[in-house]
């Protein structure tokens, strides 16, 4: 629903960082004599909340394209019809227990779009 109000940068971030923590784990599968079949694969050990995120990924977060693969461009015409209007690049440590049960933590960098309402654009 319409706030008639810009969405702070704020806004903006918490909403991508709360899209990623919805992520759903990925399954891995294998192909076998008798077909595929899903394997065990590594765990994410998931942040609890938006605030954990930000507390244990300090200065994370930008508004602002870096530029590559992996992002819908900011267009005049995008940002005239409010279909996007920033890019929130979020650099943090993804967490996961691998199949043998040790744990690693890896650098990820996520570009993603926001509309005007402050929504994940996902399409």
């Amino acid at each position: 629903m319409s706030q008639m109000r810009y969405v702070s940068d704020e806004e903006k971030i918490r909403s991508v960082v709360s899209g990623l923590l919805g992520n759903e784990a990925m399954k891995y599968f294998s192909s076998t004599e008798t077909g595929i079949v899903e394997v065990s694969g590594p765990r994410d050990i998931a942040y609890s909340s938006v605030d954990e995120f930000l507390e244990l990924n300090k200065g994370c977060c930008s508004i602002g394209p870096r530029g590559g693969d992996g992002y819908f461009e900011p267009t005049f015409m995008r940002r005239l019809f409010g279909s996007i209007a920033a890019i929130v690049v979020v650099d943090y440590v993804h967490r996961y227990v691998d199949e043998r049960g040790v744990q690693h933590s890896d650098p990820v960098t996520r570009q993603e779009a926001v509309n005007v309402c402050g929504d994940v654009v996902n399409d």
